[in-house]
């Protein structure tokens, strides 16, 4: 009994202890990081993991401004107590080392050319106190970029001042590598297209399985099916833009999708693009009904030819097919 007294008695000196120490208010800066972690590293962006996913970039390759902001992160066990300045710039052979660790060479990188950037190398302040810099921007140039070639801007930490002298850049996520994937069937097309629009449903046999490439939007040589009217005709320009290295994304005719937005084409070449299929949306698939979907006088990308295709799709505007039939009809030339 008397030792358990004891003991209530030196646990209430220590409470009070603590509490009048906590009164007095010291210099401490809260810990931010495992102890013994001192780098600085782009927040979204760096290095070769999951950020190497978030640094992809597909922009409208008609835009000829696109800005991308970043930050830089301290991770250290506490905050710095003075400004930390650090400069960033291009560091055009981490493109070399990326590649070196690629063994195919569809997925290696060339460096995004100077006229589709802006980037001089500055400076980034991470406040003291704090452990996320200032923003600072990268300036694109879509318009710049051909879309069928793998580009990569690789952006770097080059030097650290005001920092204690153990932090230093992160080995991986110390430098963002900003990249575009490139495909063979992206770009801009010249879109000649037409659309029929039917009072229920209507039987097909499909297109003429010699079908050309349409010069006109109205020539509705698809030979439709009977009763249809013709809802509007197409002769526009149109991007189809990088999914990945074998997929390209355009829009479908004028067509909104199940769930009110754009319905987009996915459009995707086998490994050596002699042939392509397509598919829409999962929303619009599982929205719509009874799809017809035929490729038509393809012509496949090669050095000096650049890819046309043919896309001519019937189906119904509702599930199970009670809603009106649509056919499009949109031929596709590369510009």
């Amino acid at each position: 009994m008397k030792l358990n007294k004891y003991l209530k008695l030196l646990s209430a000196m220590i409470g009070m202890s603590l509490l009048f120490s906590s009164c007095d208010k010291t210099e401490t800066f809260d810990p931010i990081g495992e102890e013994g972690q001192h780098i600085i590293k782009f927040l979204t962006y760096g290095g070769y993991g999951t950020n190497f996913g978030n640094s992809n970039l597909s922009f409208d390759p008609t835009s000829t401004s696109e800005i991308l902001d970043m930050n830089l992160e301290y991770d250290a066990a506490r905050v710095s107590s003075s400004d930390i300045v650090v400069t960033v710039g291009v560091d055009a052979a981490a493109v070399t080392a990326y590649n070196a660790t690629v063994t195919d060479p569809t997925k290696k990188y060339t460096i995004l050319p100077a006229s589709a950037y802006t980037f001089p190398d500055q400076t980034v302040v991470i406040k003291a106190g704090q452990s996320i810099s200032e923003v600072f921007e990268v300036e694109f140039n879509p318009s710049m970029i051909d879309p069928s070639i793998n580009f990569m801007l690789p952006i770097t930490i080059k030097t650290i001042s005001g920092a204690p002298s153990d932090v230093v850049k992160a080995p991986g996520t110390g430098t963002a590598y900003f990249h575009f994937i490139g495909n063979p069937l992206a770009g801009n097309y010249q879109d000649y297209g037409i659309r029929f629009n039917y009072t229920g449903g209507v039987s097909w046999a499909g297109p003429d399985p010699a079908l050309a490439i349409a010069t006109a939007p109205d020539v509705p040589s698809v030979n439709p099916p009977a009763g249809g009217t013709v809802q509007t005709t197409y002769s526009r320009i149109d991007a189809f833009s990088p999914v990945d290295g074998q997929t390209v994304e355009g829009i479908f005719g004028n067509i909104p999708d199940p769930a009110g937005g754009t319905a987009l084409y996915f459009v995707t070449g086998n490994t050596s693009f002699s042939s392509i299929t397509y598919d829409f949306s999962a929303t619009m698939n599982s929205g719509y009904s009874n799809y017809q979907k035929y490729v038509r006088a393809y012509v496949a990308p090669a050095p000096g030819v650049k890819p046309k295709f043919r896309l001519v799709t019937k189906y119904n505007n509702t599930t199970g097919g009670a809603g009106n039939d649509r056919l499009v009809d949109q031929s596709f030339i590369h510009q």
